[in-house]
């Protein structure tokens, strides 16, 4: 529980630090930052979680995710004439996307009480001395949720941030 405050507060400081900017640079990163972050969030949910239309086609949406932070990075950078620009959407798609993600992922985590319940899933909770499964299911699922929204940023910054440098470098040559 520790751990899940710790990040929702770091959560809230970054996108605090990150709001403070009022420049045209700042509101293009937030902006181009939003609709990338849903795109990527939508991205990321449908790879992890792919309905049955979509299960031959689960890569299509891990490249959406992992390809959009560093085209939205690309293009305000360039649209900025600035590598930061870049930086700083790549690193609100990632937010948002993240964020998305885990809001729809603890949602849906809570609607099903953690279920459906796996084989493997049973057998740990009978090793864990745990004293409900739905509650051991959530507390799975929940620790699932938290990778989650730590990773998404962390690619999307990486990816994103990489993307914007390249860009900017190609400018000048």
């Amino acid at each position: 529980m520790i751990v899940f405050l710790v990040t929702l507060l770091t959560y809230t400081a970054l996108t605090a630090f990150l709001s403070r900017g009022e420049t045209q640079r700042s509101a293009a990163a937030r902006r181009y930052g939003l609709t990338g972050g849903l795109a990527v969030g939508a991205g990321w949910f449908l790879g992890i979680a792919p309905p049955s239309a979509l299960k031959g086609w689960v890569f299509l949406p891990l490249l959406i995710a992992l390809v959009g932070p560093a085209t939205v990075a690309a293009v305000a950078g360039h649209r900025a004439s600035d590598s930061r620009t870049g930086t700083l959407a790549a690193l609100w798609s990632g937010l948002v996307g993240g964020l998305t993600v885990f809001i729809v992922w603890v949602s849906v985590t809570y609607m099903n009480a953690g279920g459906p319940y796996d084989s493997g899933l049973v057998s740990d909770f009978h090793k864990s001395n745990a004293p409900d499964l739905a509650t051991y299911a959530v507390s799975d699922d929940l620790g699932s949720g938290l990778v989650l929204l730590l990773m998404i940023p962390t690619v999307a910054f990486a990816l994103g941030s990489l993307s914007a440098r390249l860009a900017a470098a190609t400018r000048r040559i």
